[in-house]
């Protein structure tokens, strides 16, 4: 039998659990499905080792709420976090019958104020009680109890002990993969029963037309048949698993599905190289695989008033592989960009930037996306990572990890790193004051030169399948 419960309590969690379980025509036995928070919930209900509970299949989940949902590196996430509350008090008014209220909300959800002057605090969230969970999103500081009580992270040991078989769920384009990724690493780690599933998906989207690309027919969705597998095998002894591969994650350029027992460790690494004018002249940067240590600068300047916009990839609605291209094209974004590849090259895994950064301001924010760049010049982003930075230092020195991916690049395509001062309104505009973005005065926020130092400190390193 199945049953669908909601909770906002890990007492909720378990006496759903508890009431499943003898649900009539049920064995005992019980499993949990659910993506987003529904995921994380399945989560923390697997810490409390409930002995009914046999099998989870949390799908582009949040792992720890704060670092890895809330925030980014520091950085508020403003866009997705406002639009979703709204999401969630709209539905609180529907349930309480406030039919005004819902009407509201519902209409505002469409279309979020995200330029009142205070980007974080638009005057309708005080009219509806915070937003539920807003409030407290953007006040609760890193170190509150708070953030534990929602964090399946912060219940590492007791899942360690007590988790039951989990089939985990990502995608290349899911703003959640990172969380995703960890909890799977830490749950194998700790020898737990575990699979893992990557798509070339988005959040909530399972289809094999993702963004500007269809990634053909092995991407459409079979991914119920899997889980019906899964919950048959675990909750009525049903079928053999043991031809499910360890991981299972799709390759976006072959556009086919590899199965791995481990992610691949070998590394590749790219220096960023320029003469000083990538801001004026795009073919100037460059990713090459040695340099000449010069001390070169390439300045990018980020003006409040016309803020280098989030588009394509993870970090933005709607999120897959979109063609930025025009946003490379501004003088506000530095590319960094390889000479046409010979032989493919396959990326499986983790990307990471190192980047030896200059401001003047008391604050600068920092994004930096990882692009394939096709035969005909379309741009799409594999892997995106974004931080606040404060200024304490002459020479500010950041390792920065970007979402992973699995790609075969083409001979004949190239890579790209962009590296812009903002990505708005996925996050607010760093005012370069100090003061945190979201809570900052639109008014206050000045203009920020931020400098990179190429030619030998500044890299990106990528994780290759041979």
């Amino acid at each position: 039998s199945v049953a669908y419960f909601y909770s906002a309590t890990v007492a909720g969690f378990c006496s759903a659990v508890d009431r499943a379980s003898v649900l009539e025509g049920a064995n005992g036995a019980v499993g949990m499905i659910g993506f987003s928070y529904q995921g994380s919930t399945q989560l923390l209900a697997a810490s409390e080792a409930l002995p009914e509970l046999k099998a989870i299949a949390p799908a582009m989940f949040g792992w720890d709420i704060y670092r890895g949902w809330a925030f980014e590196n520091g950085a508020f996430r403003l866009a997705g976090n406002l639009t979703w509350a709204t999401q969630v008090a709209a539905e609180t008014a529907r349930r309480r019958g406030d039919v005004d209220a819902y009407a509201e909300l519902y209409r505002t959800s469409r279309a979020v104020p995200l330029l009142e002057g205070i980007a974080g605090k638009p005057a309708f969230v005080d009219r509806h009680d915070g937003l539920g969970h807003y409030k407290a999103w953007l006040e609760e500081p890193a170190t509150s109890s708070y953030w534990a009580d929602r964090s399946p992270s912060a219940r590492l040991e007791e899942l360690k002990k007590s988790c039951p078989p989990a089939l985990i769920i990502g995608g290349w384009y899911d703003n959640q993969l990172p969380g995703v990724l960890d909890a799977y690493h830490e749950l194998t780690t700790a020898g737990r029963e575990t699979r893992l599933v990557i798509g070339p998906w988005a959040h909530f989207t399972w289809d094999q037309k993702v963004g500007d690309v269809d990634f053909g027919p092995e991407a459409i969705n079979r991914t119920g048949l899997l889980l019906l597998r899964w919950f048959n095998h675990w909750l009525k002894g049903e079928g053999d698993l043991s031809d499910l591969p360890q991981m299972s994650v799709f390759d976006m350029g072959n556009k086919t599905w590899i199965n791995l027992e481990d992610w691949p460790i070998d590394r590749k690494t790219f220096y960023l190289s320029g003469d000083g004018s990538a801001s004026v002249d795009s073919t100037v940067g460059g990713l090459v695989e040695s340099v000449t240590q010069s001390g070169t600068i390439e300045w990018m300047v980020t003006d409040p008033w016309r803020p280098a916009p989030a588009h394509g990839g993870a970090l933005v609605t709607p999120a897959g592989p979109i063609d930025r291209s025009r946003v490379d094209g501004r003088p506000d974004v530095l590319t960094f960009t390889t000479q046409p590849l010979i032989t493919t090259l396959r990326l499986c895994g983790k990307l990471a930037v190192a980047l030896s950064l200059v401001s003047e301001a008391a604050s600068f924010d920092v994004a930096v996306t990882l692009s394939r760049v096709s035969t005909d010049g379309r741009v799409f982003a594999l892997g995106e990572g974004y931080c606040t930075l404060n200024a304490s230092a002459e020479v500010t020195e950041l390792e920065l990890a970007l979402r992973a991916t699995c790609i075969s690049i083409a001979p004949e395509e190239r890579l790209r790193i962009s590296i812009a001062g903002a990505c708005f309104p996925t996050y607010a505009v760093n005012p370069g004051t100090g003061e945190r973005a979201e809570c900052a005065r639109m008014g206050d926020a000045g203009i920020i030169a931020t400098g990179i130092r190429v030619n030998g400190p500044s890299s990106v390193t990528l994780t290759i399948l041979n």
